[in-house]
């Protein structure tokens, strides 16, 4: 297996469901990983807890008014970058 999948929901984080997962990362010797940004996230469950935190995801729970419009830019701002990676000149 190459790798798996798995989504931590920030409005309501289960703390028994991320200690299994950081368990079985541990079991399997892999690293979880922050797809978005691929960041490479801690093994310690109060690290995690703490990167999960700071993650942009978490603050938009907290304050979407804010967050919410950056995230957007950053989205608009990935596909004006990958649309002008891919164009081919006549």
């Amino acid at each position: 297996m190459e790798s798996i999948s798995a989504r931590v929901d920030t409005r309501e984080v289960d703390p028994s469901f991320v200690k299994r997962l950081l368990m079985i990362a541990e079991k399997w010797q892999c690293r979880l990983v922050y797809s978005r940004y691929r960041s490479v996230l801690p093994t310690e469950y109060t690290a995690f807890m703490e990167a999960l935190k700071e993650s942009p995801n978490f603050k938009v729970v907290g304050a979407p008014e804010v967050w919410l419009p950056k995230m957007a830019e950053e989205v608009a701002n990935e596909t004006k970058s990958a649309n002008n990676s891919f164009k081919v000149d006549p």
